[in-house]
């Protein structure tokens, strides 16, 4: 299910950051995860651009890759 605008579905925001949603919820609570905006009373969106940035403000990870045999 695709979103019109920049909003998106828990579901959507679950695969953009391959998490699930126990940990979206976790990292929320400690501040370090994009609080959606509440829509409804029963439905929640995040803004594409503060999911994006948040991605965006990790940094890759370092060290020696194993080849793939």
């Amino acid at each position: 299910m695709k979103t019109a605008s920049g909003l998106l579905t828990r579901k959507e925001v679950e695969e953009i950051c391959k998490l699930k949603r126990a940990s979206i919820y976790k990292f929320m609570r400690m501040g370090k995860f994009p609080l959606p905006l509440r829509i409804s009373p029963k439905c929640v969106r995040w803004k594409r651009e503060e999911i994006e940035a948040w991605i965006e403000s990790h940094p890759r990870a370092e060290g020696e890759l194993t080849p793939v045999s």
